[in-house]
């Protein structure tokens, strides 16, 4: 038997596969974080609540800030585990089956706190995309009013008594003509 073979033997996968689900744990709980911040910039957007939502775009960033930081952990993690479980690739399907053939518990938890973790980003990129939608129909809405202004400042022609055209600015309406 070679040194690292005595070495691997030894270590056991429990410890780096416990780091790994309490990471896989705090980016679900990230995720969360997001999804709430999202739901947050939202309802602010819907109900014209600038302050609420700076708070909440700040509060996005920093949750994807962190979960940036946490997926290099965990992809470190992953690939400690991998070379412990004696695998080319830290691929968490792969991971989990080879760590069943050291225990099933720990193979069943890692599985489960991946599906949870992918389920909790799925739903939180639906947000995303419906806050998206909504972002860009409000900046639509934005472009289509700064134009009415714009235009309701250029000079028109009205004709006097006398037949001649004179240059005015029409005052501002009162009424909201864009629909």
């Amino acid at each position: 038997m070679s040194r690292s073979e005595n070495v691997s033997d030894v270590i056991r996968p429990q410890p780096a596969v416990e780091a790994l689900l309490n990471t896989l744990n705090q980016e679900r709980e990230t995720v969360s974080r997001l999804a709430a911040a999202l739901a947050q910039q939202l309802d602010a957007l819907q109900t014209n609540q600038q302050e609420s939502l700076m708070d909440a775009t700040d509060e996005a960033s920093r949750a994807v800030s962190e979960m940036h930081r946490l997926r290099q952990v965990r992809e470190r993690q992953a690939r400690l585990l991998a070379r412990l479980l004696r695998l080319e690739n830290p691929e968490s399907d792969e991971l989990a089956e080879a760590l069943a053939a050291h225990s099933r518990p720990l193979a069943k938890r890692l599985r489960t706190a991946h599906e949870t973790l992918r389920a909790s980003v799925r739903a939180t990129r639906e947000r995303s995309d419906e806050l998206a939608f909504a972002l860009h129909v409000a900046a639509h809405i934005g472009r289509e009013m700064l134009l009415a202004w714009q235009h309701i400042d250029a000079p028109s022609q009205v004709y006097t008594a006398g037949g001649t055209g004179s240059d005015v600015v029409p005052p501002r309406p009162f009424v909201n003509h864009l629909g």
